[in-house]
């Protein structure tokens, strides 16, 4: 256990760097997109908040499984690049284990010719008055927890130069966010 989680972390920090560098990269300039294993992503995404997540008791779901050996095995692939995929994945999932209070909730589905991700927590959510800016650069929540204002919006450029869609849903408790993507 000790070792995945050791890699995993490791292979979200390399994502994280390369994504970084590829939003600073002159259009053009980026490889190809390729087929990407979204469910991959997300087992390693969940692996890396899982020590946070247990140290705050805060139960993770993935499709409606808590126990890591339950989650299902699905070959939900997108085209795109797997270290902005990752990022979508890693800055979800990161807001996630600090705003929930008990439970955060992960499903990944697929259907339509769109792949849609979520991730829900029982956090204090989002208030009206901040929806509409949370997606900017540097803007955080009124007593958001620590962090500095580039994790949602580094999700959402990832998501638009990937065709797709993130919203924040209407939750009468805690916060959703959705991304949608071609299959």
């Amino acid at each position: 256990e000790a070792v995945r989680t050791i890699r995993d972390t490791c292979d979200r920090m390399h994502r994280l760097i390369v994504s970084t560098l590829d939003e600073i990269r002159p259009a053009g300039v980026a490889p190809p997109p390729g087929p990407v294993n979204l469910h991959a992503l997300v087992l390693s995404g969940i692996s890396a908040i899982l020590p946070a997540s247990r140290e705050r008791a805060v139960t993770v779901f993935y499709n409606g499984r808590v126990d890591r050996a339950e989650f299902p095995t699905l070959a939900i692939t997108v085209r795109g690049h797997v270290e902005r995929l990752g990022t979508i994945v890693d800055n979800l999932l990161s807001n996630a284990v600090k705003y929930a209070r008990s439970e955060i909730h992960v499903s990944l589905t697929s259907g339509d010719g769109r792949v849609v991700l979520q991730v829900a927590d029982d956090g204090p959510g989002v208030a009206p008055d901040q929806m509409a800016r949370i997606f900017e650069h540097g803007v955080q929540a009124p007593g958001a927890a620590a962090g500095h204002g580039i994790g949602l919006a580094s999700a959402l450029d990832a998501v638009r130069r990937h065709n797709g869609e993130l919203e924040l849903l209407p939750s009468g408790k805690g916060a959703i966010f959705q991304v949608t993507l071609p299959a």
